[in-house]
């Protein structure tokens, strides 16, 4: 794919697809940073920003139970060896859980904020090359959790999942040739 295509695809999914989506994030980001219009004050008496806005996302995510998750498999089959093999997913999947409570910001509680402000939330997924599996505390991916002002979804899909998904923000060339060498810039 050609830098003109990706910045052909990326403009109309941003201008054009996702336009009224981002309209409507970006007057309900205003809302909770606290910085929307207040037309009916006058400039002499000033406005007085309290921050409610925020709190009013944040409270029900902090009510929402996020600092002990817990993974469950259920068996498929009732057989000793389904037991066995839901019990070594949980666990896997419980040492996952606490390896990304240590995360800052928590992921837990910052993706039921990006739900609660936004209505959407992503989980960028990457594979982690330098996975060991001897190491207690390592995971063989790592979950970004992205800012859904920047996620854009093509509106093609299979099964519920776009074909592609545009992250659009600014980013050195440099950056983005170490990352993907095999790539030429055209």
């Amino acid at each position: 794919i050609s830098v003109k295509e990706i910045r052909d695809l990326k403009s109309y999914l941003v201008n054009e697809y996702h336009s009224n989506r981002l309209k409507e994030q970006e007057e309900d980001q205003r809302y909770i940073r606290d910085t929307f219009i207040v037309p009916f004050i006058k400039d002499s008496i000033g406005v007085v920003r309290t921050g409610k806005g925020y709190r009013m996302c944040s409270a029900p995510a902090e009510h929402i139970i996020t600092s002990n998750p817990q993974f469950f498999k259920d068996k498929v089959k009732d057989t000793a060896s389904e037991e066995n093999r839901t019990d070594r997913i949980s666990k896997e999947g419980n040492r996952w859980l606490r390896i990304l409570l240590r995360d800052n910001p928590q992921p837990f509680k910052q993706s039921v904020k990006y739900l609660l402000g936004s209505g959407e939330m992503w989980i960028y997924t990457v594979h982690n090359i330098d996975f060991d599996k001897d190491n207690e505390s390592d995971m063989p991916a790592s979950f970004v959790l992205l800012d859904p002002l920047v996620v854009f979804a093509d509106r093609t899909e299979h099964g519920g999942v776009p074909d592609r998904v545009v992250i659009s923000y600014q980013r050195q060339v440099s950056t983005i040739q170490n990352a993907y060498p095999e790539w030429t810039w055209k």
